[in-house]
């Protein structure tokens, strides 16, 4: 296909587009699976209702909804980068995992949690930082990689941080995709 394309990034473009879309698709479906969940369980194990008001609860949902697409256009394009350089399914899945798995190691040192992308994704979000995020039942994966004597970083600094990988990842996928071989 792509040595018939004579506009190769186009096929880039529409993998990175299908990763983001099917992301998006997991996040509204988990979602609506979570809001015909949570009051099914709370009736059946007799939970106390939690006393939020619906709005206030649509309202902090959609903004988190919102805010998760770019973290989904960030792992999207590490995704394209993987496939990109392996040129392989297995390859692809294999080189991701690695690279999430080398951010959450590089957030636990000293000194570079700040700097890494779990900071970034926890500040966008809006996640718990400190005690907060230890003491109380957790609400998220990533505050439990920044220390918890350390002040929450902000939205400003993850917006940053989160815009900076999703635009090195497609960069480099880009450079890489002009560069490759197609023919074997």
């Amino acid at each position: 296909m792509l040595t018939q394309n004579g506009r190769r990034h186009r096929v880039m473009l529409a993998k990175l587009a299908a990763l983001w879309i099917t992301g998006a698709g997991m996040v509204c479906a988990c979602w609506a699976s979570l809001a015909v969940a949570g009051p099914v369980i709370r009736a059946v194990d007799h939970l106390p209702d939690p006393h939020e008001r619906t709005h206030h609860a649509v309202t902090w949902a959609g903004t988190q909804a919102g805010r998760s697409l770019l973290v989904l256009a960030a792992f999207a394009a590490l995704g394209l980068l993987a496939g990109v350089l392996t040129r392989g399914t297995i390859g692809t899945m294999a080189a991701t995992a690695a690279a999430v798995l080398a951010m959450l190691i590089a957030a636990t040192l000293p000194g570079s949690g700040r700097w890494t992308p779990a900071t970034w994704i926890q500040g966008w979000m809006g996640f718990a930082a400190g005690q907060g995020s230890v003491s109380n039942l957790p609400d998220n994966f990533w505050s439990r990689f920044i220390d918890t004597g350390g002040a929450a970083p902000g939205h400003t600094l993850g917006l940053a941080g989160v815009t900076g990988l999703f635009l090195a990842c497609a960069a480099a996928a880009a450079v890489v995709f002009r560069r490759l071989d197609v023919t074997g």
